[in-house]
C-alpha cells in the first residue's frame, strides 16, 4: 500500500461517516428537532473536550513539575524498625537471642530437665526402629 493511499482512504471513510450523520439528521429534523439539536450539542461538546483535554493535561503536568523542583518536602523517617505488639505474644518474648557457648547456672536450672528412664527407653526404641528401617533397604 502506498503512502498516498492511506490519507485518501481515511478521507473517504470520514466522508462516509459524514454522509451517514447528515442523512440521519435530514430524516429526523422534521419530527424531532429538539433531539437533533441535543445530539449536535453533545457531539460538539465532545469534540471540544477531546481537543482541550490534552493541552490542559500538559499544562498541569508542566506546573506540577516546576512545583516539585522549587519546593522541598520534608519527610520524617523512623530511626528504627519496630515490631508491632501482637495480642498473643507475651512482652518478654524474644525474637532473636545472642548465641552463647556456655550456659549460666541459672539458665541450666531454669531450662534443662534431666530425662527419666521412660524417656530414654522411648528414644532408644525410636532409634532402633530407624536403624532397622535403614537395614531393610541395604542390599
Amino acid at each position: 500500500m502506498e503512502k498516498d493511499q492511506i490519507p485518501r482512504k481515511i478521507k473517504i471513510w470520514l466522508l462516509g461517516i459524514w454522509d451517514i450523520i447528515a442523512d440521519f439528521f435530514k430524516e429526523q429534523w422534521e419530527d424531532r428537532q429538539t433531539l437533533c439539536i441535543a445530539v449536535l450539542g453533545v457531539l460538539l461538546l465532545t469534540i471540544a473536550l477531546l481537543i482541550t483535554i490534552p493541552s490542559v493535561k500538559a499544562s498541569i503536568a508542566k506546573k506540577n513539575k516546576s512545583d516539585e523542583t522549587d519546593i522541598f518536602q520534608e519527610v520524617q523517617i523512623e530511626p528504627f524498625l519496630s515490631i508491632p505488639k501482637e495480642p498473643y505474644i507475651e512482652d518478654d518474648y524474644v525474637y532473636t537471642r545472642k548465641n552463647v557457648t556456655r550456659w549460666a547456672e541459672e539458665s541450666v536450672e531454669e531450662w534443662f530437665s534431666e530425662p527419666d528412664a521412660e524417656m530414654l527407653e522411648g528414644l532408644q526404641d525410636a532409634n532402633k526402629k530407624l536403624v532397622e528401617d535403614m537395614m531393610e533397604v541395604v542390599p
